[in-house]
């Protein structure tokens, strides 16, 4: 159907959250045995979380658990004061395995976590059936949300002298190139439906715009000095690939309206762009459409010379082919999982007039 480009995940280890936090609380009363069953809990999430990472486990229940155990860190938040904590972490870069991120922080919007929900999402929805309408809207939804994520991640400087910088992969040069692939083929996704459903010519054409300018963004960003090393080499290939082909496909059904409206003349026009076009392109795809191209070519080229005698019209002189944009990235919720119970609902509050510190993520 089509090839989806997916996010790496950080790696990251094992950290005991228990002691520190009932550390903290004994700190000023007795640690309930409500407490401890809250923060173990928390705990637990952590470490299937933990796991499913290293067992490379990109499944739905997986998601759940870092969203639950993102939601749980800021239900928590709410009841203790993080900057009273000494918590440990590391996170390896997601690109390149020899540089991490780690020190000791308080949580808030973890941006670590958060990356990974969204790297973790691109995971699931290439695992999609995309043969299916319910596979393609799943895939569409998780795509649109790791590009909100991404889009609103940002990262904070070191909170001590021990801290380590952020990695490269947090940075928001590459946050941009991941958030703008993910819209992009969120956007390819919704071409491809459209085309599956047999939509009206044109409006094929105008989404396959989009998705042209989406990829053509992508490209843009992914060039940049700062970020130009990160990425996998394949991926300067299947992008600007993409990028050819989706451009092709709006040449392609813009002139199946000309072919409609019987100006032959704008359909070779457009036919000759698409195949220069294709030819650019190494997608998987593009062999049918070759094919599918040639042979409109030949037959509207017969057709004008024994009927319609027109004149084919130069490049610039076609109009342009307006994009429709079905896609956007989805806002980052407060919570991912709002019907999910609050582990630490009832613990008391630690300290009622503390106010809560500016943190990180872990």
């Amino acid at each position: 159907m089509t090839e989806l480009l997916c996010i790496p995940l950080k790696q990251t280890g094992d950290v005991d959250l228990v002691k520190p936090i009932k550390t903290l609380i004994s700190s000023t009363r007795t640690v309930t045995t409500a407490d401890t069953n809250s923060i173990t809990e928390l705990q637990r999430l952590r470490a299937r979380m933990v796991a499913a990472i290293k067992n490379q486990e990109h499944s739905e229940a997986a998601l759940t658990d870092i969203q639950n155990y993102y939601d749980q860190l800021g239900h928590l938040e709410l009841k203790i004061p993080f900057s009273g904590t000494k918590i440990y972490f590391k996170w390896l870069d997601a690109f390149d395995k020899g540089s991490w991120f780690g020190g000791s922080i308080p949580y808030t919007m973890s941006t670590n976590l958060l990356y990974e929900k969204a790297a973790l999402s691109t995971q699931v929805g290439a695992a999609q059936d995309l043969s299916t309408e319910e596979g393609m809207k799943k895939a569409v939804k998780l795509f649109q949300m790791a590009s909100g994520i991404l889009s609103a991640v940002s990262t904070p400087p070191p909170a001590t002298a021990s801290d380590q910088k952020p990695t490269p992969d947090l940075s928001p040069e590459s946050a941009a190139v991941l958030s703008s692939l993910c819209l992009a083929q969120a956007q390819e996704i919704v071409v491809q439906k459209a085309m599956v459903d047999s939509k009206k010519d044109s409006i094929i054409a105008k989404l396959a715009r989009h998705a042209d300018t989406l990829y053509t963004e992508t490209i843009t960003l992914m060039q940049k000095e700062t970020v130009k090393a990160l990425w996998d080499k394949s991926w300067f290939s299947v992008v600007p690939s993409k990028q050819a082909m989706y451009s092709a496909l709006v040449q392609v059904y813009q002139a199946k309206v000309c072919r409609a409206n019987k100006t032959i003349g704008k359909e070779i026009a457009r036919l000759q762009i698409a195949k220069d076009l294709l030819s650019k392109s190494e997608s998987v795809q593009v062999h049918n459409w070759v094919e599918i191209c040639d042979k409109a070519l030949q037959e509207a080229k017969k057709d004008n010379e024994f009927i319609y005698f027109e004149k084919v019209p130069a490049v610039e002189d076609l109009p342009p082919v307006e994009g429709a944009a079905v896609v956007k990235p989805t806002t980052l919720p407060e919570r991912f999982l709002p019907s999910e119970k609050d582990l630490f609902e009832d613990m008391a509050a630690f300290d009622q007039a503390a106010k809560k510190s500016e943190c990180v993520v872990s």
